[in-house]
Order: structure tokens, then C-alpha cells, then sequence
């Protein structure tokens, strides 16, 4: 019973969590208003496959990431503010298209793979990803379960994965929603264009000024 009670404690935080705003939530805009609904859950399905890594090392060597982890974080700041500061760059510099209602935007293979590659990276090198695994997993590891301590983090990793992606899917879907009555007025989608870059482009700065 008390492992059930964890594990829905576990649970109702990991939604509370995915439902702080952030660079995903900005991301998952760009991709279902620049293109369509389906783009933007493919980014959800990108971001969601961006933490297994994390969640893989964790669960095989937590004590291994341990003694590597200012090295690794270090790292993925930099990558990751860059990384930021681009897609901003390509948020500001990208035309804005207007599509009919009754016209569906039409996309190829190498569309979709862009939408997946970019939600993957932004989830990957994002330094706060290892933080929140390494930390807040093992919080919840029962040492009298009958489990081994890796396959408890692999669930509960997997738990949290999924419930990061239920909300981003459930997110796209509000969004796009809301999104359709203005999708073919310029003026709001070029300040939304530009609130959006500039939210990117001042949380890539601060990954790669702030040293803590």
C-alpha cells in the first residue's frame, strides 16, 4: 500500500512538473502554428524520446553520473544555449505563411523529421533533463521493494517520460484549438513570432552567462 500511495504521490508531481512553462511548451507553438497539429505532437514524440538517454544512464550507473555530472552539464549548457539562440534566429528570420481553413497544410518526410530531430535535441541538451532524473527519481526508490534499485528507476523514469508527453500532446491539441481563430491575422502571429524568439533567445543567454 505505501508503494502505491509513493507511486501516485510520484505521479500527481511528475504533472505538476510537466506543467511549468518552459522552452517545450515555446517549442510546441512554433511547430503547430508554423505548420500543423501533427507537427507539433511529432515534436511532443521528439521531446519525449530526448529523455530516455538520460533516463538509460541513470538507471544503468547513477553513481557513475554522479562523478560526471558537472562535466556533462557544463557541456549540454553550452550546446543547449546555442542551440536556443538558432532556433530563435530561425523563429525570427522564418516568413510567416498563412493557410486556409479548408486548405491543409501539406509537409514531407523531411518536415516531420525536422519537427522529431528538433524536439529530441531540445529535450537531450537541455541540462535541467539529468538534473531532474538524477535528483528527483531517486527520491522514490524503495530499498524494501523486491525490485533491483535500476528497474525501479526505469519505471519510474518511463512514468515520468509518459506523463511529460500526455500533457504536451494535450497542449498541442488546446493550442491549436485556441490558435485557429487567429491563424490568418499577421499581426498576432508576428507578435507571437517575436515574443517567442525572444523567449529562446533570452533562455539560451542565460544557460550560457549563468555559471551556477
Amino acid at each position: 500500500m505505501e508503494s502505491l500511495i509513493s507511486y501516485l504521490i510520484f505521479i500527481t508531481l511528475a504533472f505538476s512538473m510537466a506543467l511549468e512553462p518552459g522552452p517545450g511548451f515555446i517549442k510546441l507553438s512554433i511547430e503547430t502554428s508554423e505548420q500543423d497539429k501533427l507537427a507539433g505532437l511529432i515534436a511532443a514524440t521528439g521531446m519525449f524520446l530526448g529523455a530516455w538517454p538520460h533516463i538509460l544512464i541513470i538507471s544503468i550507473g547513477i553513481n557513475w553520473l554522479t562523478e560526471m555530472q558537472p562535466a556533462i552539464l557544463s557541456t549540454l549548457k553550452i550546446a543547449s544555449g546555442i542551440y536556443l539562440i538558432w532556433l530563435a534566429y530561425g523563429l525570427l528570420t522564418r516568413k510567416q505563411v498563412i493557410f486556409q481553413e479548408d486548405t491543409p497544410y501539406k509537409s514531407g518526410k523531411k518536415e516531420r523529421l525536422q519537427s522529431l530531430l528538433s524536439g529530441f535535441l531540445l529535450v537531450f541538451l537541455n541540462p535541467r533533463t539529468p538534473l531532474l532524473y538524477s535528483a528527483f527519481l531517486p527520491l522514490f526508490v524503495d530499498q524494501n521493494s523486491e525490485l533491483f534499485i535500476q528497474s525501479q528507476l526505469l519505471i519510474l523514469g518511463a512514468t515520468l517520460c509518459m506523463v511529460f508527453l500526455i500533457v504536451d500532446c494535450g497542449y498541442v491539441i488546446v493550442y491549436k484549438n485556441i490558435s485557429t481563430r487567429f491563424s490568418n491575422n499577421s499581426f498576432v502571429r508576428k507578435i507571437a513570432q517575436i515574443f517567442g524568439a525572444a523567449a529562446l533567445l533570452l533562455l539560451g543567454i542565460k544557460l550560457l552567462v549563468n555559471d551556477k
